[in-house]
C-alpha cells in the first residue's frame, strides 16, 4: 500500500503552513509544565482546534521529554461515522505540513480508509508527536460502538509492545445549547472533574457509571475507558490530571466543552 493519507483539517485546527505550525506546537511545549512523571505508557489528550485545546494537549504531550518510542498508538473516536469495535488504516503514512510520519497496521483489525481521511481526533496529534517522536511508527485507531465493547478491544490491545506509547484522543463534555446537553445538578466543570476523579483512580466501573448516569457528552468515552482497562491489565494505577481547560476561556458564550490532559 503506497496510500498516504491527506490532512483533513489542516488550516481548521491547526495552522497549514510548516513553519508557523511548528513554531505553534514547540511553543505550547515551552509553555507546558515540566515532566513529573517516570516514562509514560498511556496520555488522555484533548482534539479541539489548537486555539482552544492545543496548550492543554502540550502539558501531556510534555511528559514525553527524554523519552524515546518506536511504536505509537493512537485511538480517538469517529466523528463522522457509525460502527462497532476498531476501524484500522492501511495508508502508508500520514501527512501533515510537517512532513509524513509512517504508518503500521495492526493485525487482525478491519481496515477502513474512508473511516480516516476526514477525521480529526487522531489527525491534530501527529504534529506534537512530529516534533516530539519524528521517527516513530503511528498505528492509528478510530473506535466506535457502545461502551460495552470496551473490554473486548482492551483483550484484543493488551498484548501490545510494552515499550510502545497510548495516546487517546478526547475532549470532554460538550454543554450549552448548541449541543443540547447540560449537567444535572452541576456545571460542566464540575462533571469534568467528577469524570476526572475516576480516571486517575483507575476505575473503568466508576468512570463507565458516571458517564451513563449523566449522560455525559465526553465524545471519547470509549477510547478512554480501554485505557483504563488496559492499565488493569498491565499491572499499572491510574491516570494523572496535568491541566484542565475549556473552550469557554477562550470564547465568550452559553456552550463549553472541556479539556482535560493525563498522563500515566
Amino acid at each position: 500500500m503506497s496510500q498516504v493519507r491527506s490532512p483533513a483539517v489542516a488550516g481548521q485546527f491547526y495552522p497549514a503552513e510548516e513553519q508557523a505550525l511548528r513554531a505553534e506546537v514547540e511553543g505550547f511545549l515551552r509553555a507546558a509544565g515540566a515532566a513529573q512523571g517516570p516514562r509514560p505508557r498511556v496520555l488522555i489528550v484533548p482534539h479541539a482546534g489548537y486555539y482552544y485545546s492545543g496548550a492543554v494537549a502540550a502539558e501531556a504531550y510534555q511528559e514525553l521529554e527524554g523519552w524515546d518510542y518506536e511504536q505509537v498508538y493512537l485511538l480517538g473516536p469517529s466523528h463522522h461515522f457509525g460502527f462497532s469495535f476498531m476501524a484500522g488504516t492501511d495508508y502508508a503514512s500520514w501527512q501533515t505540513p510537517l512532513g509524513r510520519s509512517p504508518l503500521r497496521c495492526l493485525e487482525g483489525v478491519p481496515i477502513n480508509n474512508p473511516y480516516h481521511a476526514p477525521e480529526h481526533s487522531l489527525e491534530v496529534q501527529l504534529p506534537f508527536l512530529q516534533v516530539l517522536l519524528s521517527q516513530a511508527e503511528l498505528t492509528p485507531l478510530l473506535l466506535s460502538g457502545g461502551m460495552g465493547e470496551a473490554k473486548a478491544i482492551a483483550e484484543r490491545l493488551k498484548a501490545m509492545d510494552p515499550s510502545a506509547l497510548l495516546v487517546v484522543s478526547s475532549d470532554f463534555n460538550h454543554c450549552g445549547p448548541r449541543f443540547g446537553y447540560e449537567p444535572p445538578g452541576m456545571t460542566g466543570k464540575e462533571l469534568d472533574l467528577k469524570i476526572a476523579d475516576a480516571i486517575c483512580a483507575g476505575s473503568p466501573g466508576r468512570f463507565r457509571a458516571l458517564v451513563t448516569q449523566y449522560k455525559a457528552t465526553v465524545c471519547g468515552a470509549l477510547p478512554i475507558l480501554v485505557s483504563l482497562y488496559l492499565l488493569q491489565y498491565w499491572g499499572g494505577a491510574g491516570l494523572t490530571l496535568k491541566a484542565y481547560g475549556s473552550s469557554s476561556e477562550k470564547s465568550a458564550g452559553p456552550d463549553s466543552v472541556g479539556y482535560a490532559a493525563f498522563y500515566a
